[in-house]
């Protein structure tokens, strides 16, 4: 697991930086900022972040926030000094996965690590098993297989090879190049993503495809393209 520690306070990072190592065993990176968030991120892959709330140059909830739609599958830890019960409820809608409050009890940070990383090692086994065979149509999952149609082939293809596995609506009608109106083709591609979601469900993969108010949908798991 690769984590990465947002926090300003370089004391405290320093000290989260050393327990993750030693405790959780997990290589840790730290960060004083949002805006080394986005420069690491471009070059380099995060399994987990902790973040505190109050940092110099944006809030940890909209950092959270871009993080978790960015890549809706990284685990997101919020550690932070505010306590109360409406914080954490803004912390949870926000994307966090776990809300923790300092002072820091490393034991329940480190737990929270490696319950974190668990759930994502267990979907990453899961994601890499999915297969689209885009000559029969056909999408495996271990010994599963279920049939789909071109159109639904040609979305899932398209997301799959799309920047954070995310495209807006126009650039997936462009692609199953409907003829019919705006509002018909939106209406014609909600149909086709559901039924999708569907198979992909049957065959064990839940929520795979998220949407995105007014902007598009986005993949939720790898696809094997053969």
């Amino acid at each position: 697991m690769n984590i990465v520690v947002i926090e300003d306070y370089t004391s405290l990072r320093v000290i989260l930086i050393k327990t993750i190592e030693k405790i959780a065993g997990c290589s840790a990176i730290g960060l004083s900022c949002a805006e080394e968030v986005d420069e690491l991120t471009a070059s380099q892959k995060a399994d987990i972040f902790i973040i505190d709330l109050n940092l110099p140059d944006e809030d940890g909830i909209s950092l959270t926030k871009r993080i978790r739609k960015s890549n809706p599958l990284v685990g997101i830890i919020i550690l932070t000094a505010r306590d109360k019960a409406e914080d954490k409820v803004i912390g949870y809608e926000s994307g966090a996965d776990i809300y923790l409050t300092k002072p820091t009890n490393f034991s329940e940070l480190s737990a929270s690590i490696l319950a974190l990383s668990r759930r994502i090692q267990a979907e990453k086994m899961i994601s890499t098993d999915l297969k689209l065979d885009s000559t029969n149509l056909i999408l495996k999952f271990n010994d599963l297989e279920i049939g789909i149609n071109e159109t639904e082939a040609i979305i899932l293809t398209r997301l799959a090879q799309a920047k954070n596995q995310q495209l807006e609506c126009w650039q997936l009608l462009e692609a199953i190049d409907e003829d019919m109106d705006l509002e018909t083709a939106k209406a014609y591609l909600n149909v086709r993503i559901y039924r999708l979601k569907q198979k992909l469900t049957k065959i064990g993969f839940k929520n795979s495809i998220r949407n995105h108010r007014e902007k598009g949908y986005q993949l939720c798991v790898n696809v094997i393209i053969i």
